[in-house]
């Protein structure tokens, strides 16, 4: 499993899975729906179970992860101009 914070287009999953990485679960926490759709249509194991807004995902919704196979968390900052 990897949970990835502001995903974006899912990029790091392309990378992670070039690098022979087994993901189960790819959860991904991307505001913008136009980016999620993108990597919804490349991602089978795409999720969002923790929500799409980084800034809401709370203690208790991490507790949804516990007993997984966390492998990776990786994050991604916001740029200043939304892009």
């Amino acid at each position: 499993m990897v949970v990835s914070l502001c995903d974006g287009f899912g990029s790091a999953y392309a990378a992670m899975q070039d690098m022979g990485f087994q993901i189960s679960e790819y959860i991904a926490i991307e505001e913008k729906h136009e980016r999620r759709l993108v990597a919804q249509a490349h991602i089978p194991e795409y999720s969002t179970r923790l929500g799409n807004d980084v800034s809401r995902v709370t203690e208790q919704m991490l507790t949804m992860l516990e007993g997984c196979n966390v492998i990776a968390v990786l994050a991604s900052p916001h740029s200043k101009d939304g892009r």
